[in-house]
This record gives structure tokens, sequence and C-alpha cells, in this order.
């Protein structure tokens, strides 16, 4: 047992454990799985700097707090990758359908929408990486050309509920924080080079 995250084998291990540990701690609610995506063109920037990678867990959090009603209960996990194992920078949340309000009550919120989110995002998002990237001349332009491109906002994908809070841990595991690769994607090993599959939207199948 070689005890690495990005392993196959032992990196899913730490990611079961982690989903149990989290779970205990979850109100037992109806959770939301919310995917916060942000421009390619960012991603080769948040690569180089990884500062700029913890802004996202931020403008996320204020988002939620900007759209929710009370305060919810939230677990988000980065994902610096795609299903083909290429750089894809995005932020995979479990929100509270709801929130406790100022009196420590519980305050139900089932509808939670997506336009709200996807304008409230970027406005975070570039924002706070503004002031969190380095003072670089080129990202402050690009960052302001992405507020005009994007007047509509980012792309934010509202995924199915989890109905069980405290019975989401494979959920959990599965979804927002597992290894790079299942061993069950790979498809050959000739002792120089790995090839694997994977899935896109359109559910057609790559080998790479």
């Amino acid at each position: 047992s070689c005890k690495s995250r990005v392993c196959s084998s032992c990196g899913k291990v730490h990611a079961d454990e982690w989903a149990g540990q989290m779970s205990s701690r979850m109100f037992n609610v109806t959770h939301r799985h919310i995917t916060f995506t942000v421009p390619d063109v960012l991603w080769p920037i948040l690569e180089q700097h990884p500062a700029g990678r913890k802004v996202l867990f931020g403008a996320a959090n204020r988002t939620l707090r900007k759209v929710m009603e009370g305060e919810p209960g939230i677990v988000m996990v980065l994902h610096p990758y795609g299903k083909d194992l290429k750089v894809n920078y995005h932020v995979h949340v479990l929100v509270t359908e709801g929130g406790l309000n100022e009196a420590g009550e519980w305050t139900s919120q089932p509808y939670l929408s997506d336009q709200a989110l996807r304008k409230v995002w970027p406005y975070e998002c570039l924002t706070r990486l503004r002031t969190g990237l380095p003072a670089d001349p080129n990202i402050r332009q690009l960052i302001d050309q992405l507020f005009k491109r994007y007047a509509n906002g980012f792309y934010v994908h509202a995924e199915p509920k989890v109905e069980d809070g405290q019975g989401s841990s494979r959920y959990i595991g599965r979804y927002i924080r597992h290894p790079a690769i299942a061993d069950a994607r790979i498809v050959a090993y000739d002792g120089v080079r790995v090839t694997f599959y994977y899935t896109d939207h359109q559910k057609a199948r790559h080998e790479v």
C-alpha cells in the first residue's frame, strides 16, 4: 500500500474514509450537489498560481450565502482535472437546501435559482481573483475581459438532490472527492504508457 491520495487504489480508500467522517458531521436534511465552473482561459493561471485555487472556495461560499436564506451547511472540494485527466478547474459543492436563521431555527429552501447562481458566481470569482492573484497586468486585463465576455454568468450545474444527508457517504466519495481515475477505467499498461477511457457528456467513449 503506497498510501498516496492520487493512487487509484489507496486514494479510493482515503476518499471513502473522508466521506464517512464527513457524512457523520452533516445534517440529516436534503442537500443539493452543485458544480461551479470557470472559463478554460483561467485554467493555466490557476495551475501556475495555487493561491488562486483557494480563492475559488471563498467565491463559491460567498455565492451560496448571497443566494440562500439563512446559514447553510456546505461541503466543498476542488477538482483540478476532467474525465480525460486534463486540467479543468471546477468546484463541487454539497449544500443543504436551507439553513439556520438568526434565531437558530431551521428554514427550508427547496428552490435554488440557477440564474442567480450563474450571475453571482462570476462576480465573486473574478473580483476575488483580481486581488488574490499576483499584480500582473496581463492577468488583470484578462479578468476585465471576462467580466464583459460573461455578462450572463459562468456555467453552474445544480445536479440531482441528495435526500439523506447523513447517509450520503457513498455519494460524497463517488462524486465529490475521489481519486483521479478508477482502476476500472484503465484499459492497458505496456510498461511505459497507460491507456484509459472516459465518456464525454454525450456518453461517447474515448480512449487516451
